[in-house]
């Protein structure tokens, strides 16, 4: 890249994977299209990435394409304006960094590329997160958090776990810069965003199943290339939506926030102990949720929404188009289906 012009920014949505733990809800709609307070989940890293600025706009699709992509198109979520470049990956899936690569050919004008995981959720600021990485001068650089307290126990065989010296990344997982251990050194999760200079995505064969972490930033980091590290500097919310507890559970967390941040046309109100509703003035899907016993409480989204643990709901409730029944059910366009 020439470091004398500006560059050209692209925006990746990695949104072709299966979401496996998430079945059989993934059976029928991919995971980053599953609503997420009323909203498919990918429009918010879409969101992020169109307020950051990018220049152009892709995303790859291979598990259920034509619903992922109807998702997205689905209104104007978000005030979603940018139109996307679709790669659709036929017979084998290409991974992060094939498909990543392949997305990246269709936006020869770029020089540099922000990666989100269309079912990560972060409010981590992009914009910072670039000029972090311009100063670094790195190809690569990750976007990491404090580690959940959840993954805290066998770190090590997390892939998740990431470790930081300064603002560089020295391990990932058990692969160490230069093959070095350290004793000292920050633990840190890696939030599913990439920034990514061109030349790393080219080098990439096309057509190949190639992982960015596994392979690519291994590889680098066994080398002892230099991977930027960006930690937002306050809390943000993040949520790596795996499982149906954690698909609850990080909506729970984010209507609990809602009140402590500037959302027009979205207030968060509690109406008794344990039920809240959030009124919206935005018409759309309603969301998505699984029930889990370990929660106690109803929480109502939008007028036919509700989280609602260990309750059965009739299936004659009066429902627009997606609803949750009881204890890991769900019912999709008017199909019930239960674990």
């Amino acid at each position: 890249m020439n470091k004398n012009k500006m560059s050209k920014i692209g925006g990746i949505l990695l949104c072709a994977g299966y979401g496996s733990r998430l079945a059989p809800l993934t059976d029928v709609i991919p995971k980053p299209a599953i609503p997420f307070c009323g909203v498919p989940m990918a429009h918010y890293a879409r969101h992020s990435l169109e307020c950051t600025g990018v220049d152009a706009l892709g995303m790859n699709v291979h598990h259920l394409p034509d619903r992922m992509i109807e998702a997205m198109n689905h209104g104007k979520w978000m005030n979603a304006t940018r139109d996307i470049l679709i790669s659709r990956e036929e017979g084998e899936i290409l991974g992060t960094g094939g498909g990543a690569a392949r997305v990246a050919r269709l936006m020869p004008e770029c020089d540099r590329f922000i990666i989100y995981h269309g079912d990560v959720l972060c409010a981590a600021d992009l914009s910072d997160a670039l000029k972090s990485h311009e100063k670094s001068g790195a190809d690569v650089t990750l976007v990491v958090l404090p580690r959940p307290h959840q993954v805290h126990e066998n770190v090590r065989q997390s892939l998740g776990m990431i470790g930081v010296v300064d603002d560089e990344i020295v391990c990932i997982r058990d692969w160490w810069k230069n093959n070095q251990p350290l004793d000292d050194y920050r633990q840190r999760c890696f939030s599913g965003i990439h920034i990514v200079e061109r030349r790393i995505l080219d080098n990439i064969p096309d057509g190949r199943n190639v992982c960015l972490v596994t392979q690519i930033y291994r590889e680098m980091l066994g080398r002892g290339d230099v991977i930027h590290a960006y930690e937002p500097e306050c809390d943000v919310f993040f949520a790596d939506v795996g499982t149906p507890a954690t698909y609850l559970d990080a909506q729970v967390r984010c209507l609990m926030q809602f009140n402590s941040h500037d959302n027009p046309g979205r207030t968060l109100e509690k109406l008794a102990e344990g039920r809240w509703l959030l009124r919206t003035q935005n018409d759309g899907i309603p969301s998505c949720i699984y029930g889990d016993s370990e929660i106690d409480s109803t929480v109502t989204i939008g007028p036919n929404v509700c989280i609602h643990a260990g309750a059965q709901i009739a299936q004659n409730t009066c429902l627009s188009h997606e609803m949750i029944c009881d204890k890991g059910g769900i019912r999709l366009d008017g199909a019930w289906i239960i674990d």
